[in-house]
């Protein structure tokens, strides 16, 4: 089953797309700062890693 195709897409569907693009918004802001070891976990396991485009920033 996909949650997205199921479920989130038919109910963004429900509003206008500028609203709908400010609730995913915020959305996000929200589920980025809980602290969560589910979400830790999750994050870690689907982050995408390859060390041939691997980029140091102010080091």
């Amino acid at each position: 089953m996909n949650i997205y195709k199921t479920i989130i897409r038919p109910a963004l569907l429900q509003f206008y797309p500028e609203n709908a693009h400010n609730k995913a918004i915020l959305a996000g802001k929200f589920l980025g700062e809980i602290n969560n070891p589910v979400f830790e976990y999750v994050w870690d396991k689907t982050r995408y890693r390859n060390r041939k485009i691997a980029t140091k920033i102010f080091f």
